[in-house]
């Protein structure tokens, strides 16, 4: 295929129809933070929002008592620093309140070297952390 406006087009309905959550933001990272720009329909399913309910909103509509605040902070710093990816994960809220484990990758967009939004590609994986859990209590309990 050669690149050309189409792409474009194309880009939007691989986005619009991927399976896990995508959600880009602005570069703005200091308070309020930065404000979500766009979310694909997984984005939506996975936190019980409309698009509505979160463009214009920051991430931290996700984030409650449990969050863990050093992987944000680990975050901030990473993406302060100039780091194209950053992986981790935390606790996050649905709309109902209900908590879950998040795993997120966040990729800066850069023009000119400059980061001029961030895209994050994220997953409820509290089953996987359940799952891990049992593990490490078998493997703690073994004679």
């Amino acid at each position: 295929m050669e690149f050309n406006d189409n792409i474009i087009t194309i880009l939007d309905d691989v986005i619009k129809d991927a399976k896990e959550s995508i959600i880009m933001t602005d570069a703005q990272l200091d308070l309020p933070g930065p404000k979500i720009i766009y979310v694909n329909d997984s984005a939506c399913e996975l936190f019980g929002y409309t698009r509505e309910d979160l463009i214009g909103e920051t991430p931290r509509i996700f984030q409650g008592e449990k969050t863990d605040q050093e992987a944000l902070q680990n975050l901030r710093q990473a993406l302060d620093a100039g780091k194209c990816c950053v992986r981790s994960r935390a606790i996050n809220y649905k709309k109902d309140g209900t908590e879950f484990w998040l795993d997120w990758e966040i990729h800066s967009i850069k023009q000119n070297e400059e980061t001029v939004c961030f895209y994050a590609i994220q997953r409820d994986v509290t089953e996987l952390v359940e799952l891990l859990d049992v593990v490490s209590a078998l493997e703690f309990a073994r004679p």
